[in-house]
């Protein structure tokens, strides 16, 4: 998916094509672990902004997997 957001400065877009081409949830923590710490902040709102049109890109018609689940955690015995 190629993403394109409006408004990050050359920085940002910098910290956005790294945190994209990231491969796992491990690989992204080692990543924010590994910044100078003048740059977390930048790398956090540059990965929420990421996170946030990514979910207003994902296509949400099709709940049926999600609502299975909740049903198979509604009839858990207690």
């Amino acid at each position: 998916m190629d993403m394109e957001i409006e408004g990050f400065t050359p920085l940002q877009r910098e910290l956005a094509d790294r945190i994209w081409a990231l491969e796992s949830p491990e690989a992204l923590i080692e990543f924010f672990d590994l910044l100078p710490r003048n740059l977390l902040q930048d790398a956090y709102v540059v990965y929420k902004m990421i996170m946030e049109t990514t979910l207003d890109d994902w296509d949400w018609s099709d709940c049926s997997e999600a609502h299975a689940v909740i049903e198979r955690v509604r009839n858990l015995p207690c």
